[in-house]
């Protein structure tokens, strides 16, 4: 009886622990959760990193887009304002040699590539260089360079100069207006046609020489020829008429 009794007391003290068992799988499931929140931050960071660096870039690019915009817009209104003061000036005075009272006109100054800018004096008159102008607090250089202008037979401008079909009351202006940015430089270029219509070419009161057709020879200074006519004209009879026969 005694050796069933120890048998009985053995095997009750065998049962497990309950509340123990409990305990470690409960501290299990804490260390895989913990391991899981972390897996979580850092996903969640790397998003969120992600997420932030575009928003940089983008705002980054905007602010540069933002600044270059301002350089073209200061470039292009100084660029309209240099081609506005030379077209006033070949208004004023087209054709007017060394010879000539005052300024070269427009169509006597030298081609590209040499530079010139509109003077601030009155009138307004070429110069020979790049003019520097401080606008908003960006340094800016500008110039404008003249090139001839020839035309076909339908009267059109032709790409390339020809000196046989020049048309000497068009001269075609480039403006240039020029910035230092912080890629480098950078500049915005203008082009128009300067055109011969308001103002007097020259005055002339002897037309005996006749007129220079069919030679071809442009009439460019005061003489006593004309260019061409329709035929039936007395330019001799009387020095400084022209009568129709």
């Amino acid at each position: 009886m005694l050796m069933e009794r120890l048998d009985i007391i053995k095997s009750k003290n065998r049962r497990p622990c309950r509340g123990f068992g409990r305990q470690a799988s409960l501290v299990e499931k804490i260390k895989n959760n913990e391991g899981q929140s972390l897996v979580e931050i850092l996903v969640a960071v790397t998003v969120g990193f992600i997420l932030i660096s575009g928003a940089v870039t983008l705002i980054t690019v905007s602010l540069k887009s933002s600044a270059q915009n301002k350089f073209i817009q200061g470039a292009s209104f100084l660029s309209q304002d240099l081609i506005d003061k030379a077209t006033i000036v070949s208004e004023y005075k087209w054709y007017c040699p060394a010879s000539c009272t005052g300024n070269y006109g427009i169509y006597n100054l030298q081609k590209a590539p040499q530079h010139y800018y509109i003077s601030t004096t009155t009138p307004l008159s070429s110069v020979i260089g790049d003019e520097t102008v401080n606008l908003n607090g960006i340094v800016y250089t500008r110039y404008f360079y003249l090139e001839n202008v020839s035309r076909d037979a339908s009267n059109n401008i032709e790409a390339n100069y020809t000196s046989t079909d020049e048309d000497p009351s068009t001269q075609k202006i480039t403006v240039i207006t020029s910035w230092q940015a912080p890629a480098g430089n950078s500049n915005v270029t203008f082009v128009k046609y300067l055109t011969r219509n308001l103002n007097l070419s020259f005055t002339q009161t002897d037309w005996s020489g006749g007129p220079t057709t069919p030679t071809d020879n442009t009439v460019l200074t005061p003489g006593r020829a004309y260019y061409a006519d329709s035929g039936n004209v007395d330019y001799n009879s009387a020095t400084g008429s022209i009568k129709i026969k």
